[in-house]
């Protein structure tokens, strides 16, 4: 499996955001899929304070960028395009650890509801 520093931008990722994921498992819905983004793009930048207008210029975030890195900021840190279906589309900016290819992310999800499903079986076997 690859790391979240060896995936290129543009990969679909996921990064365990599993909406209703706290409920049954049947209600678990679809995992969030995000874009993993260069950390000098500028819809990672925009309406942040770096650039709270929204219209950050290349160059200033390359600088940025590059500042932050040699005081050894965002060495950890990529940012996502996520895809939050009805509730549009953000940027958020991930722990490198838990940032892992789409297809990984859908299959831990389903490994986590039918583990869970199976022990809320046992649960409800063991009281009856």
């Amino acid at each position: 499996m690859k790391h979240a520093d060896e995936l290129a931008p543009g990969t679909l990722v996921g990064a365990r955001r599993w909406p209703y994921s706290h409920a049954h498992p049947g209600c678990w819905l679809e995992p969030y899929r995000g874009v993993l983004l260069a950390r000098n793009d500028p819809r990672a930048w925009a309406f942040t304070l770096f650039s709270p207008n929204g219209e950050p210029l290349p160059d200033e975030i390359d600088r940025h960028v590059q500042r932050c890195l040699a005081e050894g900021l965002l060495a950890d840190v990529v940012p996502v395009l996520w895809d939050f279906r009805e509730h549009g589309q953000h940027v958020h900016w991930e722990q490198l650890a838990g940032v892992v290819p789409a297809g990984v992310d859908r299959d831990n999800w389903q490994r986590a509801r039918q583990r869970e499903s199976r022990r809320l079986g046992r649960q409800r076997r063991a009281r009856a």
